[in-house]
């Protein structure tokens, strides 16, 4: 193992080098490039990255610079508005001229709320319009400048659009110089101000000569515009300049709307700074550390830690899961109690003894994932994407499990967890299948790996957005005859809601399920683009028991939402008893006409069954009842008869 701790490495290159393991503990490493390297298990514990100090002063020297020539941009063309237009036009529009300049500001300021670029290009069209609509109102009144109504509309025009720009620019200098250093900050704003000052004055100078001194403005005719010259612009400079540090200070405080600014400051901040583009810090450390301007582009960070690391929010992280805000506040110090983490890519990340309370991870993908000790209590895992995640000694007390995508390499090993709910929880419905069942019953230390074992042995295939019975039931059969090792067999259906549909199918525990429900929704999203003609031709070379199963799933997304409610209030056992003899005897009438002995022809003899149920209202009514007060299981075992599993899962849907 290669020890580094302590050291400077100021500038030091270890590009493409294979490092694993290496100790970099408490090393200063501003400026280091460690791009493409392998840096598994590295420990960066107490590092200082970021920029070396040559580089921070230019860099800081290029805001200024960038700021101050923002200010005096925003200013020259005042005085050519102001000479262009006589004194008495000028003076006696004073007011107009000063309230459009206003609505002006404010407008800028609107915009910031939304998405800045777009809405003050947006403005500044509408603004240079309406000052050609003003200039032309005055024209008609005032004869003489009907031939200058064209050139002076210009001059506006260019007038707003170099002020926006300069706003801009002021944004974007005020978010560089916040990632760089706070101490420069004021002097930032104070460069700024003081360039507008200056500019005003030497305008004023350059007009009447060099000869011209202070004391030839008092009391000259010829010089009393001058001083209003200089208000105008010291204020015009000073407004443009806290417009840009507002949406600056925005910007760098991660409003999205304005995110466009802040990545432009982030990616110049970290040229020359210490950097680990696409290198791999898998179990890497960097607990403790300062990383500022740090690029993290595009690098491996599964099972990383970066517990009380600083200033990652103005590191470069594009491609990686430290873009979110919310992900780093979890991962620096470990609260992501009542956050919102649906649809994001966690794949790999480390919250080990992270406070996850009530958290929300709806179609999240969290495989691999170091949840270890990690509190979840009431936490959402809504078609959560499970694959190898490690929930050892976590507590998933109250947490909904509604149609998780866990697997065999799931870890549930010593989870603390007294229930969980099946469903999500809704103010209709406070206990959405609760397990244990009976409310009086909790899972004790140990017992919820056991019970979550058995829904591990299912493949749930989830579809959503124009649900296609006939590409499903092609997909299915084409992923079942191309892996025979995984012994597909589906065991039940489910209408989820509007347009959703669950298609379950038991397999065995050695086969990858996340590479098969990869594999099916490739070839299912496939047959759904087909032409019509194309769709035909293929059918036409597939097996007629396709058909069958694709009458299944049809009938199944067609069953009736509704059934009588309290058409029977009480079903005893001899009711559910006389039930399970219809069903039986429907059963074994449809087992000696159809001899169904294939997945595909049990399923389609399913299919046959439930349509028998459901052409008799009473009887479908009867069913539900009885499912509803023996439960699932002791109607299943009233039934006895081989395809009774696959039709309780089919019609179970019909509960909610």
């Amino acid at each position: 193992m290669q020890d580094f701790s302590g050291q400077n490495l100021n500038g030091r290159s270890f590009r493409g080098q294979n490092l694993t393991g290496a100790n970099f503990s408490k090393a200063d490493i501003r400026g280091a490039n460690f791009s493409n390297a392998i840096l598994k298990n590295a420990n960066f514990s107490g590092v200082i990255a970021g920029l070396p100090r040559n580089w921070l002063v230019v860099l800081i020297l290029i805001s200024h610079s960038l700021t101050v020539l923002s200010t005096l941009s925003s200013i020259s063309i005042i005085s050519v508005i102001r000479y262009s237009i006589s004194n008495d036009f000028f003076e006696s529009n004073l007011m107009v001229l000063s309230i459009g300049m206003c609505i002006f500001f404010v407008s800028i300021v609107i915009a910031t709320k939304h998405n800045f670029l777009n809405t003050i290009a947006f403005i500044t069209i509408m603004i240079i319009a309406g000052c050609g609509i003003i200039f032309a109102i005055c024209n008609s009144i005032l004869i003489e400048f009907r031939t200058k109504i064209v050139f002076i509309s210009l001059l506006v025009g260019s007038f707003l659009t170099i002020s926006s720009m300069s706003i801009i620019s002021i944004a974007f200098s005020t978010t560089l110089v916040k990632t760089l250093s706070r101490i420069y900050y004021p002097i930032a704003i104070f460069s700024a101000l003081i360039a507008g000052f200056v500019g005003t004055i030497f305008r004023i100078f350059l007009r009447g000569g060099s000869r011209v001194t202070l004391t030839d403005l008092i009391g000259n005719p010829l010089w009393n515009w001058a001083w209003i010259d200089m208000i105008w612009g010291s204020i015009w400079s000073w407004t443009v300049t806290i417009i840009g540090v507002y949406i600056g200070l925005k910007s760098f405080r991660g409003h999205e709307e304005l995110n466009l600014i802040r990545k432009a400051a982030v990616a110049l901040s970290t040229i020359g700074s210490t950097s680990f583009y696409q290198a791999d810090l898998e179990n890497a450390k960097f607990e403790n550390t300062i990383l500022k301007n740090t690029d993290f582009r595009s690098t491996n960070l599964k099972q990383t830690c970066w517990n009380q690391a600083k200033y990652l929010h103005i590191a470069r992280v594009e491609n990686t899961y430290l873009q979110y805000s919310v992900v780093r506040k979890l991962l620096t110090s470990g609260l992501g109690k009542n956050k919102n983490f649906d649809r994001l890519n966690l794949k790999g990340i480390n919250a080990k003894n992270a406070f996850l309370g009530n958290a929300s991870f709806i179609g999240t993908d969290l495989s691999e994932a170091n949840l270890q000790d990690a509190d979840l209590s009431n936490s959402l895992f809504v078609q959560t994407q499970l694959d190898k995640t490690d929930f050892t000694n976590a507590t998933l007390t109250g947490a909904v499990i509604q149609d998780w995508n866990i697997t065999t390499n799931t870890n549930f090993d010593n989870v603390k967890c007294k229930y969980v709910y099946m469903r999500v929880i809704t103010r209709e419905n406070p206990n959405p299948l609760r397990k244990p069942d009976n409310h009086k019953e909790i899972f004790e230390r140990g017992e919820f790996g056991d019970f979550i074992k058995p829904i591990v042995d299912t493949l749930d295939l989830y579809h959503n957005q124009n649900v296609d019975p006939r590409a499903i039931a092609i997909s299915f059969k084409q992923l079942a005859e191309n892996n025979p090792e995984a012994q597909l067999q589906i065991v039940g259906m489910e209408v989820k809601g509007d347009d959703n549909f669950l298609l379950r199918a038991k397999t065995n525990n050695i086969v990858d399920k996340s590479s098969l429900s990869a594999d099916y929704f490739t070839i299912y999203n496939q047959i759904k683009a087909l032409t019509q003609q194309e769709f035909k031709a293929l059918v036409a070379e597939k097996d007629s028991r396709i058909r069958s199963l694709e009458t299944m799933v049809t009938t199944a997304l067609q069953r009736p939402s509704y059934y009588v409610e309290n058409q029977i209030n009480i079903v005893s056992q001899q009711d559910i008893s006389s039930v399970a003899t219809e069903i039986q005897v429907i059963l074994e009438k449809l087992d000696k006409q159809k001899h169904p002995v294939t997945d595909i022809e049990k399923l389609a003899t399913v299919a046959l069954a439930v349509e028998e149920i459901q052409k008799n209202p009473t009887l479908e009514a009867r069913v539900i009842n009885a499912l509803k007060a023996g439960g699932i299981q002791t109607f299943k075992e009233a039934v006895k008869h081989p395809l009774m599993n696959i039709l309780v899962a089919t019609i179970q849907g019909w509960l909610s």
